[in-house]
């Protein structure tokens, strides 16, 4: 299971991705309208200005993770183990609640912890 997670979809992922990005180089990005003069459609082109925000909103939104991989592995960026504060202790005390019991061999195969 966390092959899958971790090494799987995002493999995967990159693969569509990538795909997705020739396929609409060797196949142009067009669209139809209607020509209302021969009654028909009409294959159009989009304009370069479109072409440029598609590809720069693009670049810009999936340039982080490979950067973040970097400052990972050379240790800029620290691997965070709580990303945001729970207030967990004060909702154990207010709500009487006890913690959860070690888990069994089971669990730890099945949960991969």
């Amino acid at each position: 299971w966390i092959f899958c997670i971790k090494y799987a979809a995002p493999a995967l992922m990159f693969v569509i991705f990538v795909a997705s990005i020739v396929f609409k180089i060797i196949e142009g990005i067009d669209y139809d309208s209607w020509n209302m003069w021969i009654g028909q459609q009409d294959e159009k082109q989009h304009p370069g200005w479109s072409i440029f925000l598609s590809a720069f909103l693009t670049v810009f939104v999936c340039m982080w993770i490979p950067i973040f991989f970097v400052l990972r592995v050379v240790n800029v960026v620290k691997d965070q183990k709580d990303f945001a504060y729970f207030p967990e202790e004060e909702l154990r005390r207010m709500h009487n609640l006890e913690r959860n019991p070690e888990p069994t061999k089971v669990e730890k195969v099945l949960f991969c912890f």
